[in-house]
């Protein structure tokens, strides 16, 4: 795994952030190899192959999941003699592709929206709520300034109205 020799049981289980991982084998037999054929499998990533002349197989970058590597020997000349040799492999996940991992993310925005959005909400507030200085303000140009100008309005409208010339050059209509 990774370049290091580990020993080989079963099942094997990669940590989480193995990069490759490679199998190397031999047959043992004591008679002459010449129509020995071997095939490798990795269930669930790839299918069965023959490597001539190769005795292993690395798998680079596995998915999380369980596996099951394949080594299948078929004798050419005898088809009766056909052996085949598994080992499990058990690609861990890393932590935040773990279910309990996404289920405490979304507790955690659960409970930290509510004191945010309390906290958004107060600040609006707090911007755009009017200091008591300003309704000292608003009251004095209530009374005097906007009662001026409506009272100017009016002076002009009843002008306006009055006026020898009432609908030619009028200012208001």
């Amino acid at each position: 795994m990774d370049g290091v020799d580990r020993e080989a049981r079963n099942p094997i289980v990669l940590s989480p952030g193995t990069r490759s991982v490679e199998f190397d084998y031999a047959p043992v037999l004591l008679s002459a190899q010449d129509d020995l054929q071997l095939r490798q499998r990795l269930d669930g990533f790839d299918d069965w192959h023959t490597a001539p002349g190769s005795h292993s197989a690395v798998y680079t970058n596995l998915p999380p999941g369980k596996y099951v590597f394949r080594v299948k020997s078929v004798n050419t000349g005898n088809d009766a003699e056909r052996h085949e040799l598994t080992v499990t492999l058990i690609q861990k996940a890393r932590f935040y592709w773990q279910p309990w991992f996404w289920c405490l993310c979304a507790a955690l925005l659960i409970l930290g929206a509510g004191p945010f959005i309390k906290f958004v909400c107060r600040e609006y507030a707090s911007v755009f709520r009017p200091s008591p200085r300003t309704y000292p303000i608003a009251r004095e140009m209530h009374d005097t300034l906007l009662q001026e100008c409506i009272g100017i309005s009016s002076l002009l409208e009843a002008h306006a109205i009055n006026s020898p010339s009432a609908g030619h050059d009028t200012f208001i209509d």
